[in-house]
């Protein structure tokens, strides 16, 4: 059986948090090797938190998408703005949030 849309956004929700909590993770653990990109580093860190909390957001669109689908008897439907504009949010801070990271990583000490 194949996947619905709002099952397949789900999943890629879920990595999504997985990657920004593993990437803050990654980091704290090695934030004294970041001596020159540390500011661009805590930028990192909160922008991977705002991307994980922007998930938190989608799955719970995503949940009540399902849930009126399942009540209404209509098949979810992944393109509701409700779901379309948290998304996108997530996916844009997320981009950013690793160009933070990448940045803190190639900074140089002066």
């Amino acid at each position: 059986m194949a996947k619905t849309g709002t099952e397949s956004a789900a999943e890629t929700t879920k990595q999504i948090v997985a990657l920004s909590t593993g990437m803050i993770g990654l980091t704290i653990t090695f934030a004294e090797k970041f001596q020159a990109g540390i500011s661009l580093l805590k930028f990192s860190w909160v922008a991977f938190g705002l991307a994980a909390a922007l998930a938190v957001w989608t799955l719970m669109s995503i949940t009540g998408e399902d849930n009126d689908a399942s009540l209404n008897n209509r098949t979810p439907d992944a393109n509701r703005p409700s779901i379309r504009i948290p998304a996108f949010a997530m996916v844009v801070v997320f981009i950013v949030a690793m160009g933070l990271a990448i940045g803190a990583g190639f900074s140089r000490p002066s």
